[in-house]
């Protein structure tokens, strides 16, 4: 470090201690070495450490601490303390599907699925959901077949589960909340062709799969996805459901 350089920050720290204050601004161009330096003003005056950075042909001295007395004796020290940048605030602009014009629309370019091997079961049914058509991949990978599964559990409570027909360890965290985070509820003892039941499920395959929960007692559509179609990928999955007017929809 030069003379010149040690003299202006040797005036610096003398500058603090008249003052008694310190406001201190450090600028340094970080690289591949840096030297430390040590100053003295006087036994009882002002102690400051200075770092000085080199890249390339540039250096630059970054005061790293300052300690010094004051007239009544107190000794005081300022340290350079990290600041973190303003553009730690400056994010990507993520815009939802529905307000960008240009992302690609699912429902257009996806083929949904299609049900087979529908099998009834004591409490509900099963099937296998597979792909209509070609993959669209519009937001990560199609899941080509998926495994359905409606469950009566009670006379008021119905539970839809569509999920990948191959999973293991590899996946299955990817799409099954464990037991001890989400518990389900326990089977019911109504079976699902009692009159006891107030839900009813449908479901079509024209043009795609699709399916409706109906409120028999009061004649409500609970979930419709009639006129749309399934996507399920690995990293965007959507359902489309009809909605009436004034809805309220809660979950």
């Amino acid at each position: 470090m030069g003379a010149s350089s040690w003299s202006t920050i040797l005036l610096t720290a003398l500058t603090v201690v008249n003052a008694q204050s310190a406001y201190s601004s450090a600028y340094g161009v970080y690289g591949n070495s840096s030297t430390s330096g040590h100053i003295t003003a006087s036994p009882t005056a002002a102690t400051a450490t200075v770092s000085q950075y080199f890249h390339g042909d540039a250096e630059g001295y970054v005061l790293t601490s300052c300690s010094f007395s004051q007239i009544n004796g107190t000794a005081t020290t300022y340290s350079v303390q990290f600041t973190v940048p303003a553009s730690a605030d400056v994010g990507p602009n993520v815009l939802p599907n529905i307000q960008d014009p240009h992302a690609k629309q699912a429902q257009t370019l996806c083929p949904g699925y299609t049900a087979s091997d529908v099998t009834r079961t004591e409490n509900g049914l099963t099937a296998t959901l597979n792909l209509a058509g070609s993959a669209c991949n519009v937001y990560g990978t199609d899941i080509e077949t998926l495994a359905l599964e409606v469950d009566v559990q009670s006379a008021h409570r119905l539970r839809i589960s569509i999920q990948p027909a191959y999973l293991d360890s590899s996946n299955i965290s990817q799409y099954i909340l464990p037991d001890d985070l989400v518990h389900l509820p326990e089977q019911g003892v109504v079976q699902s062709d009692t009159q006891d039941v107030d839900l009813q499920f449908t479901w079509s395959n024209e043009p795609s799969f699709s399916f409706t929960v109906l409120r028999k007692s009061t004649g409500d559509v609970l979930f419709d996805t009639r006129g749309s179609v399934l996507v399920y990928e690995n990293q965007f999955i959507e359902f489309v459901s009809q909605l009436p007017q004034d809805y309220n929809l809660y979950g």
